[in-house]
């Protein structure tokens, strides 16, 4: 049995049933549901498993224990490989929306003449 310390570097990681993982007792606690324990502090997913970005845990692999795919490889690092790796960015439409009250200069423009502040006016002739 070997025991891999990781971090996820994705905005999320998907863990499939089967993984064996080695969780504090608060990641724990959260999936409780979703998780059978097997040793002290050593856990079998029973169902797919998601962790956030940032979040630590140990993947233990050998004997019976599957190996993590390429797919999850990809979401995950070594807390080593993640300090070398730059941040993801976050997909969120929000951010790239401006923040309210701050209408960007082209649309300023466009609506200067409108009778409320951030709407626009619409040609009825067009």
């Amino acid at each position: 049995m070997k025991a891999e310390k990781i971090v996820v570097t994705n905005v999320r990681a998907g863990i499939p049933a089967g993984m064996r993982l080695r969780l504090s007792e608060k990641q724990a606690a959260v999936r409780r549901h979703n998780i059978k324990e097997i040793d002290k502090g050593v856990f079998e997913a029973l169902k797919p498993l998601e962790f956030k970005r940032g979040e630590e845990f140990e993947i233990i692999t050998g004997d019976d224990a599957p190996e993590p795919s390429k797919a999850l490889r990809a979401q995950i690092s070594t807390p080593e490989e993640a300090a070398k790796k730059p941040a993801a960015p976050a997909k969120d439409a929000a951010a790239k929306k401006p923040a309210a009250g701050k209408a960007s200069k082209e649309t300023k423009e466009s609506d200067e003449n409108s009778p409320v502040p951030g709407s626009k006016i619409l040609d009825p002739t067009a």
